[in-house]
């Protein structure tokens, strides 16, 4: 309960810098914050956002891959923002291009994870290794998995910490 004014305050942060600092060509293909409520503490408990879920054209992967990599360069280069949980469920097609949602977890290039005990617990969290080696033996079982490195890493008792991350990436 805690955790959650603090996310949504991070997450109206993040919205206001991606308005901000976005070229104008893309500021519309990422999510704005249309209201906020903020509690006596200066929380954010309420935002509200258009979420960009109406859908648009179809289009092929490669395309898909391509505006994916184009809006993650307008955010990291332009914008000085890192998503940190792009996955799926947080990339939307929209009338104007791909787009990413759900800022929550999003952080500044070059912000002192150390100082804040919210992230630092997220991080904590995101590069706990039990559920990567789960997941990771899973695929390997499924036989989704073709490189020897994360083979023989499924098959040890405690992974590198670096097969870690990169499968955290890859996810």
């Amino acid at each position: 309960e805690k955790v959650f004014p603090v996310f949504l305050t991070r997450e109206a942060a993040l919205l206001k810098l991606v308005q901000r600092d976005a070229p104008e060509a893309y500021r519309d293909r990422f999510p704005s914050a249309l209201h906020i409520v903020k509690d006596d503490r200066g929380l954010v408990t309420r935002l509200e956002q258009n979420w960009l879920r109406q859908g648009g054209e179809t289009m092929s992967q490669m395309e898909f891959a391509r505006q994916c990599a184009e809006m993650l360069v307008v955010l990291h280069d332009r914008v000085g923002v890192i998503h940190l949980d792009l996955r799926l469920d947080n990339m939307v097609i929209t009338p104007r291009g791909v787009n990413f949602v759900d800022f929550g977890s999003g952080v500044r290039i070059g912000e002192d994870i150390a100082k804040s005990p919210m992230l630092h617990t997220l991080f904590s969290e995101m590069l706990s290794t039990s559920q990567i080696q789960k997941d990771l033996r899973r695929l390997v079982k499924k036989n989704k998995v073709t490189s020897r490195l994360f083979i023989e890493a499924a098959d040890q008792q405690k992974m590198d910490k670096a097969v870690d991350l990169f499968y955290l990436v890859l996810q």
